[in-house]
């Protein structure tokens, strides 16, 4: 009886270690530039690179003192940027010991980011250090 228990146990610990292996990443692209907001450097933000067929995954990197540096997945990516300013605070509910939450307002037009026309072609083998993403904030 117990020799069964045994080697079931050892076989059900085989099945679950065989599974954690090491696995082949996809190969990648390492991308950096600057992103500025009326020819200033976005002082922080955050940048994604977002697949424009819907398949694979999506990458992103803060936005620092206008720079930036990735690593995406090779295709044609959808960039969106955003800059989220604090504006205010406010209660989290209608108490008085309510915590409070921080009130942002998004820095950068809706086209850059939600309703983004911005695009990158990542080309396998081709790493980019030259990215410029020069963004205004008028109409």
């Amino acid at each position: 009886m117990f020799n069964r228990y045994v080697a079931a146990s050892l076989c059900t610990l085989a099945l679950c270690v065989s599974g954690c292996g090491p696995t082949k990443s996809a190969p990648s692209v390492r991308i950096s530039g600057t992103v500025t907001l009326d020819g200033k450097p976005l002082e922080t933000g955050q940048i994604s690179f977002i697949p424009t067929d819907g398949k694979g995954n999506s990458a992103g990197a803060a936005v620092n003192d206008g720079s930036f540096d990735a690593e995406v997945f090779p295709g044609a990516m959808r960039v969106e940027i955003i800059a989220p300013k604090v504006t205010g605070t406010r209660k989290v509910y209608d108490t008085p010991d309510s915590p409070s939450e921080d009130v942002t307002e998004e820095q950068i037009p809706s086209r850059y980011n939600v309703n983004s026309t911005l695009t990158l072609d990542a080309a396998l083998g081709e790493d980019r250090s030259d990215l410029q993403f020069a963004l205004t904030s008028a109409n």
